[in-house]
């Protein structure tokens, strides 16, 4: 279903436990996204996996996604021609988050050929939770990011 005036989009905790697919795209006028805790997290599935992805969103500022949510996905993360994202937040600090757990962190200012690449102009602030991306056998953040904090490191450029 299209939703060509829809600002906000808000899902709450422990929602879409079946679903192993998120696509986001071409909306034009949305603003925020916010995924409470435990959702997507497809542990209900006899064989969980899943791909993310949000593209083509020019007014999108804010990603935040609660702890638990999207643990098992493992097949696609790319966050593509997003030109006003401000803000990624991706789990908790406070608890354990596990956010997509046995996967690759790659954060690129411009869009590349390969999967799991981002194109984030404008992005300010990652915030990775504890545990988030806690297998990731390659991490790559590069571009103009201002500031990244994660559990362990915070880094200023």
């Amino acid at each position: 279903a299209k939703c060509p005036h829809c600002q906000h989009l808000s899902v709450g905790f422990a929602s879409f436990e079946r679903v192993s697919l998120l696509d986001i795209h071409d909306m034009l006028e949305l603003e925020t996204i916010r995924f409470e805790g435990r959702s997507f997290t497809t542990s209900v599935n006899p064989n969980p996996t899943g791909s993310f992805s949000i593209s083509h969103c020019p007014k999108l500022r804010s990603i935040i996604l609660g702890p638990f949510s999207f643990v098992h996905f493992n097949q696609k993360f790319s966050l593509i021609d997003l030109p006003e994202l401000r803000e990624l937040q991706i789990g908790s600090f406070e608890d354990y988050s596990s956010n997509f757990y046995q996967f690759s962190f790659c954060v690129k200012s411009r869009f590349g050929a390969r999967i799991r690449c981002v194109d984030l102009p404008s992005l300010e602030t990652i915030k990775l939770g504890v545990e988030a991306f806690q297998f990731s056998c390659a991490t790559v953040i590069e571009g103009r990011l201002r500031k990244f904090s994660s559990n362990v490191k915070t880094f200023r450029s």
